[in-house]
């Protein structure tokens, strides 16, 4: 069979960085990447193992890099996005991965428009 494996351009910065010490290493269990089947679930679950390298169990990302790192240039209006992408993405991160919950919150809006979002995670 053939696996293709989508990186995200942080895991792609993370992977090639030369000096270790600057990014520790984070470990991706192999079991919970190959269950991943959901079409932006893999790149949510690489953002989130990259972002929670401090462990503090949050982070905040703007909503158009979210977009870029999921591969998901879609046209639909935020609530469509959330409940399509993001939710389906993480119910099944949540179902099949060593992740307990995430929560999706609007961080910031410009105008009327979510412009980014905070991802607030709790390990099992």
């Amino acid at each position: 069979g053939l696996l293709r494996v989508a990186l995200s351009t942080e895991t792609i910065n993370f992977i090639s960085a030369v000096d270790g010490r600057k990014y520790q290493t984070t470990v991706v269990l192999y079991q919970s990447a190959v269950k991943l089947s959901g079409r932006y679930s893999w790149n949510l679950y690489q953002l989130i193992k990259s972002r929670l390298l401090d462990k503090s169990g949050a982070f905040s990302i703007k909503l158009d890099e979210l977009m870029i790192e999921l591969n998901s240039r879609v046209n639909l209006e935020f609530k469509d996005y959330k409940k399509s992408v993001i939710g389906r993405s993480i119910d099944e991160i949540v179902e099949k991965t060593e992740i307990k919950s995430i929560k999706c919150v609007n961080a910031e809006r410009q105008g009327r428009r979510v412009s980014k979002v905070r991802f607030e995670i709790e390990m099992r």
